[in-house]
């Protein structure tokens, strides 16, 4: 599937750049209906950061739609930069 958009994220307090690394869940139409953390992938373990990028991601982003309406599972790396 081919993504429209990326996420915008608001800013967090963090000393280091961190990549969340996620499992959507894309429906027929193109909306993110699930994300699920990669957790052996990503950079960190602070699980507030976490739920809020996956928060902004199934708000935001968004494929094309699949013709056959069908679902599929895509692959995203969210990099958030340190302040």
């Amino acid at each position: 599937r081919i993504r429209i958009n990326d996420p915008v994220l608001p800013k967090f307090n963090t000393d280091v750049d961190i990549k969340v690394h996620l499992k959507l869940t894309v429906d027929g139409e193109g909306n993110v209906v699930s994300a699920v953390c990669i957790k052996s992938k990503s950079t960190t373990t602070d699980q507030g950061i976490i739920n809020e990028v996956i928060r902004q991601v199934t708000r935001q982003v968004k494929y094309k739609k699949d013709p056959e309406g069908k679902s599929a599972y895509c692959y995203l790396m969210v990099k958030v930069n340190a302040l």
